[in-house]
């Protein structure tokens, strides 16, 4: 985040954040997690033991680094950011003259599949067979490691589509120091007039917000990547 940090009073800060892609809202709130703003300042500072630009991809699931400081994308200046969530690793050979790639061992929880290209070119059906055999065996394997992880259902996150804006603006305004009541009167304008009429409501409205904005920052922006339909 650079020093012109929105502190979520002015709108046009946010200005086209209706069309922002879920990858684009991961950003935004990857750039204000606290700890992965700590290890960009230390690496621009070059802190002695900060952790190498890798390292901190590898902890916030970057693919590559990517500065906080960065816009999520500027053209012919800022790469978009790139997740491991969204990445999928691919090996080819279409030619003799390639050398036979050595695939890397498999990690846990990884399942690697070999897709006959040769057999797709003979008919268009071969490839959405093959591509119908590794969804059935993939979902199969995710069936199998659910049950080894006692993970009774796979989640469905449910996106927080509307208020997205108004959680970045709850991160940004107490960034800046302001108070938790003057922050939900700021983003939330019409529910805090209704708790104005009752005394010691607000609060119980507000709380929840504020958490699931950290939540967000903390690490669901990945959920917010696995989702993107761009």
């Amino acid at each position: 985040m650079t020093k012109e940090r929105p502190n979520g009073k002015n709108l046009e800060q946010y200005k086209g954040a209706g069309t922002w892609s879920r990858k684009r809202w991961a950003w935004e709130f990857l750039r204000r997690n606290v700890d992965f703003l700590e290890r960009c300042k230390e690496l621009k500072k070059n802190v002695p033991g900060a952790l190498p630009a890798e390292d901190v991809a590898r902890q916030f699931g970057l693919k590559r680094f990517k500065s906080a400081a960065e816009p999520f994308w500027k053209k012919g200046e800022f790469q978009k950011p790139r997740f491991v969530a969204e990445s999928v690793p691919s090996y080819s050979r279409l030619v003799d003259e390639q050398p036979a790639r050595r695939v890397r061992p498999l990690k846990v929880g990884e399942v690697a599949f070999i897709l006959n290209l040769d057999t797709a070119l003979l008919h268009a059906a071969s490839l959405r067979k093959q591509i119908a055999v590794v969804t059935k065996i993939a979902k199969k394997r995710l069936g199998e490691l659910a049950e080894l992880r006692e993970v009774a259902t796979v989640p469905k996150h449910r996106i927080h589509e509307n208020q997205l804006l108004s959680f970045i603006r709850i991160l940004d305004a107490r960034a800046a120091g302001m108070k938790r009541r003057d922050v939900f009167e700021l983003v939330f304008p019409d529910e805090a007039e209704q708790c104005a009429r009752k005394a010691g409501t607000w609060e119980d409205v507000y709380s929840p917000l504020e958490a699931r904005a950290k939540e967000y920052a903390a690490g669901d922006y990945i959920k917010l990547v696995l989702t993107d339909k761009t």
